[in-house]
């Protein structure tokens, strides 16, 4: 006897961020796809290299299942399993042949599903959510755990702003890069970009992450996916068609920090896009005025350097304007106050 399944795995319509015990609880009814499921996607985080091989004893030990009922039908009730967990893309193939009087092999094929959880091999639970994220996606395109770590701590803004460049090629560009040739290694191409600090500034560009950050919630292009991370991006040096100048309040804006910071904040942002300003400037504090410095707070680790880095002399000359005397400006990363 031979029962096979060869069929094209179709899409899931679970969406990834609803984790897998959703997944688990909304496409596979049966207990025992649940169960293989787990047995699996264990396998493939501890390294485990498919395809798997399994006796039908060694499979129904390892998944803790036995009904008591003869060889031939456990091999039955395993192959339908399986055959739910292909059509939900966990499994891409799979295979149960006799291979001796009520001697059965199972082999099975993993699907992206089970591929995604060995691309968390090596990722711990004491990494932040942010942390394991990027690592995952940089699995995608073959880059190392350890590489990945690497680049994380070096340069944890580029590496967001080269890996959401890289999914507009693939899914605005058909893989091609600006100059119109195809990318042959992304993991080399994604590397490149982040360690060499590349920019991307055109128009089109910008607009497509403003589609993406949800300020155009008519534009079907919203359906184009992309990691949802919050990351500032590379303003133009001029205005864009699609981005009309924002005149200066006439007064502070309530929800900006309070003092001379909150000031200066008012002043400089109208100079830099509502997405980077909201992601990287509006949650921020005053600590303390000296004579020659401003202490400002901000809970985001990866917001300290890029404020100062990028913003600090423009947003010094707009302190030292303000209280009249030459002022550095300070950014440092804190817990954010408690209201009174």
């Amino acid at each position: 006897m031979r029962l096979t399944w060869d069929g094209t795995p179709g899409r899931s319509s679970c969406h990834p961020r609803r984790g897998v015990v959703a997944c688990l609880e909304g496409e596979l009814r049966s207990a025992l796809a649940k169960r293989i499921y787990q047995v699996l996607a264990l396998r493939m985080a501890r390294g485990v290299r498919p395809p798997f091989v399994f006796t039908l004893a060694d499979c129904l030990d390892e998944i803790a299942f036995g009904n008591g009922r003869k060889p031939g039908m456990q091999a039955k009730q395993i192959s339908s399993a399986l055959c739910s967990l292909q059509k939900a893309s966990i499994v891409l193939s799979h295979e149960v042949r006799e291979i001796g009087h009520g001697a059965y092999e199972i082999v099975v094929v993993p699907g992206e599903r089970l591929h995604a959880a060995g691309l968390f091999r090596g990722v711990g639970a004491q990494d932040k959510t942010w942390t394991r994220t990027l690592l995952y996606h940089l699995g995608i395109f073959g880059i190392s755990l350890s590489t990945g770590r690497q680049l994380l701590r070096s340069f944890p803004t580029q590496t967001v702003n080269v890996l959401r460049r890289a999914y507009y090629l693939q899914t605005e560009k058909g893989g091609m890069d600006m100059n119109g040739r195809p990318v042959e290694n992304w993991g080399g191409w994604i590397r490149g970009g982040i360690e060499n600090g590349w920019e991307f500034t055109e128009p089109g560009y910008l607009r497509w992450l403003d589609r993406m950050s949800g300020r155009a919630l008519d534009e079907e292009s919203l359906v184009t996916p992309v990691i949802d991370i919050k990351a500032p991006v590379r303003e133009p040096k001029e205005t864009s068609p699609d981005q009309s100048p924002t005149a200066p309040p006439s007064s502070v804006d309530a929800e900006l920090p309070a003092g001379e910071w909150g000031q200066a904040l008012e002043r400089f942002r109208p100079q830099v896009p509502a997405l980077t300003f909201d992601s990287w400037l509006r949650n921020t504090w005053q600590i303390e005025v000296t004579n020659a410095q401003v202490r400002v707070g901000t809970p985001n680790t990866f917001a300290v350097g890029w404020i100062q880095d990028k913003y600090g002399e423009a947003l010094s000359a707009i302190l030292s304007e303000l209280l009249e005397r030459p002022i550095s400006l300070s950014v440092h990363h804190e817990a954010e106050p408690q209201s009174d």
